[in-house]
C-alpha cells in the first residue's frame, strides 16, 4: 500500500474543512434560534405585567444576569 499523494492529502483536508464549516454554521443557526426563542419568552413574560410587578420582574432578570455573568 502506497502513501497518499499530496493532492489526495489536500483533497482530504478540504473535505474536513468543509465539514467543520458546515457544522459551525449548523450550530450557530441552532444557537441563534434558541436565543431568539428565549428572548421572545422573556419579552412576553415581562409584557404580561405592569406597574410594580414589571419592575420586580425586570429586577429579577437583572439579578439573574449578574449572577450568571
Amino acid at each position: 500500500m502506497s502513501a497518499p499523494t499530496t493532492t489526495q492529502r489536500l483533497r482530504a483536508a478540504g473535505r474536513v474543512c468543509l465539514g467543520s464549516q458546515r457544522l459551525a454554521v449548523h450550530l450557530a443557526r441552532r444557537l441563534a434560534t434558541r436565543a431568539k426563542a428565549l428572548y421572545e419568552r422573556i419579552r412576553d413574560w415581562l409584557a404580561s405585567s405592569s406597574g410594580p410587578s414589571w419592575w420586580l420582574k425586570a429586577g429579577l432578570l437583572m439579578l439573574a444576569f449578574l449572577l450568571l455573568r
